[in-house]
């Protein structure tokens, strides 16, 4: 399983190629696409966020976002609203969306990550939808959820909020093994199987 083509690169092979037609052996013609994930000539994507790590570590969400090339790719930014940090986060990489074919081909999804002063972390984070009733069929390394996780990295922008607001410190990778998987969540995830299948008992006691 850990040299099988993923999912998600099997998803852009069919949208980009087979759909389309395009034949395989053809040159692939790059087209330059506006808000695109460039990584200079030379360096590997990890090396190139450490130069991004060196332009912003220190830096205010707010002085990043009054950058004029961050308000290219942003636009005006409203704080109220919940996306405003990770369309920040995006856009000091380069680009508008998570699905950036670098990020799609690679399988990485970008989160932002913020700190409070209470050391709690702000944001939730959801699993992409799933139908409840597929479980039923499915055994744990088939199920979307073991997909989702062996497959996906997660580039995780941290914040941490100080007096002068969330101040940008770095990234990190978040990536999970087979066997972390199967350790970790394969127990929780044939729990709510096994609710699926029996549904839940209550009891009722009398106080």
């Amino acid at each position: 399983r850990r040299f099988a083509l993923k999912q998600s690169y099997m998803t852009y092979l069919l949208a980009e190629y087979i759909v389309p037609e395009k034949g395989f052996d053809k040159k692939v013609q790059y087209q330059t696409k506006k808000y695109q994930i460039k990584i200079p000539r030379g360096k590997t994507f990890e090396q190139w966020l450490d130069v991004i790590d060196d332009e912003y570590v220190g830096r205010t969400a707010i002085k990043i976002s009054r950058l004029k090339k961050i308000k290219k790719i942003t636009g005006p930014i409203s704080f109220s609203d919940k996306s405003a940090y990770s369309r920040i986060g995006l856009a000091m990489l380069g680009t508008k969306s998570n699905k950036d074919s670098y990020l799609q081909k690679t399988n990485t999804v970008v989160k932002s990550v913020r700190i409070q002063k209470s050391g709690k972390i702000k944001e939730k984070w959801s699993f992409p939808n799933f139908e409840v009733e597929d479980i039923v069929n499915q055994e744990w390394e088939e199920s979307e959820i073991f997909m989702y996780l062996s497959e996906q990295r997660i580039l995780m922008q941290i914040f941490v909020e100080e007096e002068n607001g969330y101040v940008y410190k770095g990234h990190l990778f978040l990536k999970f093994t087979p066997e972390e998987l199967d350790e970790y969540v394969k127990q929780t995830w044939e729990s709510f199987k096994k609710k699926v299948i029996e549904g839940i008992s209550f009891v009722l006691e009398l106080r």
